[in-house]
């Protein structure tokens, strides 16, 4: 690791890699601190994975790394169409083989970034032919002067589409001063009509304008509410996508994507990420005593608990049945000499551990208070791993060695230890 003193500015991405299956390329491609990695095992992954990229922000281009075997050979032209259809300014490489229709290169498993970028900044490869949309199924709700392809754009990159459709409305006769207003609120009595915006009993709101306009914000609302109920079932569904049904914590899904894209920040920015496993001392024993009801409140209720005590940019993430994940990852800047001492992990961590022992769960009964414990490892990255994998593995071994220690402790490694400066977790007391 380099000195404080010969840091220089975090470098900003000139290129965002997708790759797309696995492959050992990875390993060199990291090398390049200009390069931000993107991950996905399977091609439907790849496809969630370039919506949110594009979502994300603007910047770095993006270059699509297929692997050989994530899609299949059947799947590929519709694959591709959709991934161009996300992101119509993607650059989409194989690796190995000859090059495939409509990509734009492929590059041998022994190159690296250099190859990709000379791909990147060559013309781009001709796109496939897109056959034209079907006609609307009802030119009733759907008027040919309002076109649809900006709102697809804006929900494609995540984007709210509510200001791009009032803004597609206003510019038709009349219709200049269109406002929207939330469904919760109660239209003014001010001589503009209220048209509601609603679809299948959903009210996602109202339309005002013009009382002499009426028949066209009549016409305006029911075209915008489809859009707005699509917007709300898109995010239902990303929610879902990545969020523990149960604990209302995210996902494993979304703990190794966060994890991956925090830790390419982190290595950018040479600065620290900590990752902390636990898991519920004994909680088999406790489902077996007072089942799976009782079990399934201690694992949202402990979740809450660790919630109050984290910061903001930290994610809690139920990776596994009564299995938990902390990512402590605070993006305020490089670190300096030998570090910044962020000791509030230490003692986020020592707080979470004395609110489970001290709080009452009802369902275990008037007794309940002080027998629950955790246990849990610590790691941090760089110093106790270099990748996401790496990382968990070791926050993993730490949380076993903490069982064996007679539980109710948090070890940390030698890298956490380095960052918090702080050797905690009483190995005595509140046990079970």
């Amino acid at each position: 690791m380099s000195s404080a003193g010969s840091l220089s500015a975090p470098t900003q991405p000139d290129l965002r890699v997708l790759i797309v299956g696995r492959d050992d390329i990875e390993r060199s491609l990291r090398r390049d601190p200009a390069l931000e990695l993107l991950r996905a095992r399977s091609g439907t992954d790849a496809i969630g994975e370039l919506g949110l990229a594009r979502h994300d922000g603007a910047g770095a281009p993006v270059c699509v790394l297929l692997a050989p075997g994530a899609v299949e050979e059947c799947d590929l032209d519709a694959w591709l169409g959709a991934m161009r259809g996300i992101d119509p300014d993607a650059r989409f490489v194989n690796l190995g083989g000859a090059v495939r229709p409509g990509f734009d290169g492929r590059i041998a498993p022994d190159e690296g970034a250099d190859a990709l970028r000379r791909i990147v900044n060559a013309p781009p490869a001709a796109p496939a032919p897109v056959a034209d949309p079907a006609p609307p199924a009802s030119a009733e709700t759907v008027s040919p002067d309002l076109p649809d392809t900006a709102l697809v754009e804006a929900s494609l990159r995540g984007e709210r589409v509510l200001e791009r459709a009032l803004a597609i409305l206003r510019r038709r006769p009349g219709l200049a001063t269109l406002a929207f207003l939330d469904a919760d609120e109660t239209p003014p009595a001010d001589g503009r009509i209220a048209t509601p915006v609603t679809r299948h009993d959903a009210r996602f709101g109202w339309l005002l304008g013009p009382a002499e306009r009426e028949t066209a914000i009549a016409e305006a609302a029911a075209w915008l509410a489809p859009w707005l109920a699509l917007e709300a079932q898109r995010r239902q569904l990303q929610e879902a996508a990545f969020t523990d049904e149960l604990t209302g914590a995210w996902n494993r899904r979304y703990f190794m994507r966060f994890l991956d894209r925090a830790l390419d920040t982190a290595r950018r920015e040479r600065r620290d990420v900590t990752l902390m496993v636990y898991d519920i001392d004994d909680f088999k024993r406790y489902n077996d005593a007072f089942g799976h009801a009782a079990g399934d409140a201690i694992l949202c209720e402990t979740t809450r608990l660790l919630r109050s005590v984290i910061r903001p940019t930290d994610r809690v993430c139920r990776i596994g049945g009564d299995e938990f994940a902390v990512i402590f990852d605070d993006p305020a800047g490089p670190r300096a000499g030998e570090g910044r001492h962020p000791t509030s992990i230490a003692g986020i961590a020592e707080r979470f551990q004395r609110q489970v022992c001290a709080h009452r769960f009802p369902k275990l009964g008037a007794e309940a208070q002080g027998t629950l414990t955790i246990s849990g490892g610590m790691a941090t990255f760089p110093w106790d791993g270099h990748d996401a994998v790496s990382l968990l593995e070791r926050a993993d071994q730490l949380s076993l060695e903490s069982k064996r220690q007679g539980k109710n402790v948090i070890t940390l490694g030698p890298g956490a230890e380095r960052v918090c400066r702080v050797q905690f977790g009483d190995r005595s007391e509140n046990r079970p």
